[in-house]
């Protein structure tokens, strides 16, 4: 087995070469410099050596992709089939909740229908998509609210925040699940040779506030300094329409790897304690 990993700059990839270094996988990253998956030329000469590929790659600032349209049906939408036409082996690619809604009030099963709301949902949704017309066998792993050590997300941006301000105001309108990056990459492992749609997250569903409180806690427990003395719930403003419930249902990928997934409390705090 020789895994290449497409997308080395962000944060999933990172823990994903990590954890492959611990099981003593060998694997290979690239970044977009080197391997653009907007750009199938520059695919072919790093597939022929990989036994599996898993892309990581993504265009993910969700409000600017209402601007920058092309680039990001470039990134998502083309890059996974551009991949599977140059796979040697098995292809894994990560998408999104974003592909839903929002407008049903129970957790998202893999065959609900999709309705995405913005670009980047929609890019992802289409790159899902052509993935499946291209290698029908490819595997397809949904996850939502990503964080992780040395990383853009909304839980580390509030780490820095909670440590320089008092107060802060946190939407509580919007319900999903995080999903700690230590524990997607090693599910992504123990995937690699199945085929299909997963979801895959934490454990619970619960709004952005609800997970500042939970950091509060979590990092006076373990003696983190703080500043923020207060919380306030307050709507979602953004450019892009977000779906205001993306929960993923994640009993398939349970059955699938025969554990749970773990509960997003004992994630969280994880992610605070590697920051002390």
């Amino acid at each position: 087995m020789r895994i290449w990993i497409v997308g080395k700059e962000g944060l999933l990839a990172r823990a994903l070469a990590k954890a492959c270094q611990q099981r003593g996988l060998e694997f290979f990253a690239t970044g977009q410099k080197e391997a653009d998956v907007a750009r199938i030329e520059t695919l072919e000469p790093f597939a022929w050596g990989a036994t599996h590929i898993i892309n990581c790659s993504a265009y993910t600032n969700v409000d600017l992709a209402e601007k920058e349209v092309a680039k990001a049906y470039a990134i998502n939408a083309d890059g996974p089939a551009n991949l599977a036409k140059v796979a040697r082996g098995k292809l894994l690619h990560v998408s999104t909740d974003y592909v839903f809604d929002g407008k049903q009030e129970q957790p998202y099963i893999e065959t609900d229908p999709c309705n995405p709301l913005s670009v980047y949902g929609k890019s992802k949704r289409a790159g899902e998509e052509k993935l499946l017309a291209q290698m029908p066998d490819a595997c397809i792993v949904r996850t939502s609210w990503l964080f992780g050590e040395g990383g853009k997300s909304f839980i580390s941006m509030m780490l820095r925040l909670m440590q320089t301000q008092s107060e802060l105001k946190v939407a509580g309108d919007q319900v999903g699940s995080p999903t700690f990056a230590d524990d997607l990459v090693n599910a992504l492992l123990d995937l690699l040779d199945h085929r299909g749609l997963f979801h895959y997250t934490n454990g619970g569903a619960l709004t952005r506030y609800q997970i500042a409180e939970e950091m509060l806690r979590a990092s006076a427990r373990a003696g983190l300094p703080l500043r923020c003395e207060k919380l306030i719930a307050a709507p979602f403003v953004a450019i892009a329409e977000r779906p205001p419930y993306s929960v993923l249902d994640i009993k398939k990928v349970e059955q699938t790897l025969g554990r749970p997934c773990r509960d997003w409390k004992e994630a969280i705090k994880e992610h605070v304690n590697n920051a002390l």
